[in-house]
């Protein structure tokens, strides 16, 4: 009886150790996994079947930001450029079907069930008015408003590419664009936004007449 409780305790101790170092070997793997997509400009997951994807932008909303307070801008409105915020949210919808399967096993544990994917190529943001026209895109920057993110340049480049991508990840995101620059027009004036997607898609809306001064 002896022999066969040393046996058995012997067995369980083989056990335990294996299942250690498998929960080791799965984690390494799922490391690098993770470090092998720093360079890509899709979040992980988002080649599966099964996610969520971005199907359109909803309106473009104005509004005189100050002293951490929105105040609702509608059209012919006047806002110093440095207070001037144009915030959208993309309409997100559920892509389901079967879930293809990592080359690890670990790969279902460690990221979300269902990512929020858009394939973005650019943003180009025109500014309409008094007949003429003007490249506002260099003169704006972006912010994913889903945590702590900061604004960053829309330079339509594989860096702003990769960086979009990494940041959008929740289906609560929304987009806030704010001037860093006055624009050139400075009377009452549309602007053109304008999202074009890598399968070359392309979402353009209009937001209000607005007077945006120095």
């Amino acid at each position: 009886m002896s022999s066969f409780l040393n046996a058995l305790q012997s067995s369980l101790s083989l056990i335990t150790k294996r299942n250690i170092f498998m929960t080791f070997l799965l984690l390494g793997l799922v490391a690098l996994e993770y470090g092998c997509n720093d360079n890509e400009s899709t979040q992980v997951g988002c080649d599966s079947n099964t996610h969520h994807g971005v199907v359109g932008i909803s309106n473009l909303n104005m509004y005189d930001y100050q002293n951490s307070v929105y105040d609702y801008l509608t059209s012919g409105d006047s806002v110093s450029y440095n207070h001037f915020v144009v915030n959208t949210v993309p309409k997100i919808e559920f892509i389901g079907g079967i879930e293809q399967s990592s080359n690890s096993g670990a790969y279902a544990i460690m990221v979300p069930m269902y990512p929020v994917c858009w394939r973005l190529n650019s943003i180009q943001i025109i500014g309409l008015g008094n007949g003429a026209t003007e490249d506002l895109t260099d003169k704006f920057l972006v912010h994913i408003r889903n945590g702590e993110n900061n604004p960053f340049e829309i330079t339509n480049d594989q860096a702003f590419r990769n960086r979009f991508t990494q940041e959008f990840v929740s289906t609560y995101s929304r987009l806030e664009f704010k001037l860093k620059e006055v624009p050139a027009i400075r009377t009452e004036q549309v602007l053109k936004f304008i999202f074009t997607n890598q399968d070359g898609s392309t979402w353009t809306l209009d937001t209000d007449p607005i007077v945006i001064t120095p």
